[in-house]
């Protein structure tokens, strides 16, 4: 028998069973996340030396194709996100640019709207979302509100890089009597 008939025949017993193993799943095994995906290559293996075959063709793994990852985005990093001119600046921009919707102040609907993003790498704004509301139209004001902050962030930064991170702002409505 050849030395590499000899070796495949070392790395698989049945290769039948190898290869029919491949479609099934195990149903109790839990997927992580951080799996690669496993793919096969047939090899076609060497007649031994009589001129028959041992085994026509075995499924055998090979190194997965690792797929482009997708950048996290983080909660918290080292420089977090900042407005152009930092915390006093957004707020006096978001005094300055709010409108109070005449429906909420009807209603004398007064608190806290909480604004959820994403602050990208190149400061851009992305991925609004409500967290807390107080009146539909309260949530569209606050929302109109950080979307025309767009422009004048600076991105967060994790270990000297930039990186994608979640920023949230409050929107505060408040009745003067």
């Amino acid at each position: 028998m050849k030395l590499s008939s000899l070796i495949v025949s070392l790395l698989l017993i049945s290769p039948t069973a190898a290869i029919s193993q491949v479609g099934s799943k195990d149903k109790s095994a839990s997927k992580s996340t951080t799996e690669k995906p496993v793919q096969f290559q047939v090899i076609e293996v060497e007649n031994s030396p009589e001129g028959e075959s041992d085994y026509p063709s075995i499924a055998l793994p090979v190194e997965a194709v690792e797929e482009a990852p997708s950048d996290p985005v983080f909660s918290f990093v080292e420089k977090m996100p900042e407005f152009k001119g930092g915390s006093e600046a957004l707020k006096k921009f978001i005094s300055n640019h709010l409108v109070y919707p005449l429906e909420a102040i009807e209603k004398g609907i007064q608190g806290t709207v909480y604004i959820k993003f994403i602050v990208r790498m190149d400061g851009t704004l992305t991925d609004f979302e409500v967290i807390r509301t107080l009146h539909p139209s309260t949530s569209k004001a606050a929302l109109d509100v950080v979307k025309l902050t767009q422009g004048d962030w600076t991105p967060g930064e994790h270990k000297g890089k930039k990186v994608d991170v979640y920023n949230t702002v409050a929107v505060k409505f408040s009745l003067k009597d």
